[in-house]
């Protein structure tokens, strides 16, 4: 499966649990934007779904994970980028 087919996969996925964040890709990184997103309901959830649909699909990339916030309220909600760096040849 090429990152483009795994991302458009979390796209979908994410469509499909009404979670309705901006995402695009190319060759080796994808990214995930959040707006107010709740850091556990939206944030980590986002990065479980993903971890479970590389497992599913068996990837052969090791993924890394960034967060940058943009935009931080002092409470449960912020907005960030979050990049996912796909790291070729290393195991899931």
């Amino acid at each position: 499966m090429t990152i483009n087919e795994f991302a458009q996969k979390v796209e979908k996925t994410f469509i499909s649990k009404k979670l309705y964040y901006d995402v695009w890709y190319d060759t080796n990184k994808m990214c995930i934007e959040i707006r107010h997103g709740d850091w556990k309901h939206d944030h980590l959830y986002a990065k479980h779904l993903i971890k479970e649909l590389a497992l599913k699909h068996k990837i052969s990339y090791q993924l890394d994970f960034t967060e940058d916030v943009t935009d931080d309220s002092l409470d449960d909600t912020y907005s960030a980028i979050h990049t996912i760096r796909f790291i070729k040849g290393a195991t899931p």
